[in-house]
């Protein structure tokens, strides 16, 4: 089982991602039925300022809340197209704002295409 990443020549927001030529090099010639694993980078990130002149404990605090809120408000829409889609072993991965997930190879491609896929 291989593990890979989208690549990005995209960034903005609401943009989807493109697939990385690695990946893309991968999926050729696969069938449709095999399983790969992913792990896919959502645009929006964090905004961690307000942790900044905090102490140590409060700032970490803030920090883990606000990546938290920022995971569980951004991830939803690729999380329920995952579901759709029966992609397996679907984990949040709230630090990075990513979701790893294993997908149809036939999938690759429509979930780099999702609103907010940044890689």
């Amino acid at each position: 089982m291989a593990i890979f990443v989208f690549g990005s020549a995209v960034v903005g927001r609401a943009h989807a991602g493109t697939v990385d030529h690695g990946l893309q090099k991968a999926l050729h010639g696969r069938p449709s039925s095999d399983r790969i694993s992913v792990i896919v980078h959502l645009a929006e990130k964090a905004d961690l300022r307000a942790a900044r002149g905090m102490n140590k404990r409060a700032g970490r605090a803030a920090i883990v809340k606000e990546l938290r809120n920022t995971a569980d408000t951004t991830q939803r829409g690729i999380s329920t197209f995952l579901r759709q889609r029966k992609a397996e072993q679907i984990r949040p991965l709230w630090i990075a704002n990513a979701v790893a997930a294993t997908v149809g190879a036939d999938d690759v491609e429509l979930l780099a295409a999702q609103p907010g896929v940044r890689y």
